[in-house]
Formats: structure tokens, sequence, C-alpha cells
């Protein structure tokens, strides 16, 4: 049975693009997450070496704030651009 389409002429989301952006957003944020923490950790050694977050210091604490923000950030962006992408 073809699925009909609603008013606004998009057809109703299948379970496998349900899955699909639910595997992207969390993948993609581990790579986000991996990048901020990349980007943390060279501006915590060359720039904030007096900075304390989570009982550590320096550029330990800048990667795990980079690292936090990337996840948090990146999930929901791929998952968006999956979602676009498999729009029919």
């Amino acid at each position: 049975m073809e699925r009909v389409p609603d008013p606004n002429g998009q057809r109703p989301w299948g379970p496998g693009r349900i899955v699909a952006c639910l595997l992207a957003g969390f993948s993609g944020g581990i790579v986000v997450a991996l990048i901020g923490l990349i980007v943390g950790a060279t501006y915590g050694g060359n720039y904030a070496t007096d900075f304390e977050f989570n009982g550590v210091r320096g550029y330990e604490a800048t990667g795990q704030i980079g690292a936090v923000i990337g996840f948090i950030a990146g999930c929901p962006l791929c998952a968006y651009l999956v979602a676009r992408l498999t729009n029919r």
C-alpha cells in the first residue's frame, strides 16, 4: 500500500529514515566531538594555561569543553543534514 502525502505534499517518515537520522546524528556527533577535542586542546595548550575545568587545567580542560560542545552541536546538525538529504 502506498503512503498518501499529507496536505503539504510530504510523505510520512518510515522506520528506515528515522534510524538513519538517529545513527547519523550519533556518529556525526562523535566525529565533531573529536574535532572539538583537538581544537580545544590545541587552544588550551597554546593560550589557556591557567584555565581550570572539571579538576584539570590547561589543554586537558579546554579539550574536554571542546568535545562536549562538539558533541552537542554535531548530533542535531548531522541528523538534520541526513533528514534533508533523504527527503524525497
